[in-house]
């Protein structure tokens, strides 16, 4: 329900948040929170936070523009995250979307 959430607020802005919005944001703060659960805590704790941090992932690649996700990517690089680890994917794809133009 929270990819309802986002797509019914965002419309027809999806993909167009620069990296400063994405910085500034309380999910940004909590990416790095999450990313360390995920990599890091228990093993009983661990499949929680790689599901949270799925969602959290996939809203944020959802919402930024391609400029902004490459830039995530190495942020999450910086973190620990594997850039080819397939939590990272949705990310890659919008890295890779070149804007429309118009004619």
């Amino acid at each position: 329900d929270l990819l309802e959430t986002t797509l019914a607020l965002m419309g027809q802005t999806l993909g167009e948040a620069p990296l400063s919005a994405a910085l500034s944001s309380t999910s940004y703060r909590a990416l790095e929170t999450t990313i360390g659960t995920a990599l890091n805590d228990s093993d009983a704790e661990r499949p929680s936070a790689t599901k949270k941090l799925q969602a959290m992932l996939d809203h944020m690649a959802l919402l930024v523009d391609s400029t902004a996700a490459a830039a995530l990517i190495a942020r999450l690089a910086t973190w620990g995250l594997s850039t080819a680890d397939p939590l990272v994917d949705l990310l890659h794809l919008n890295a890779a979307l070149a804007p429309e133009r118009a004619p």
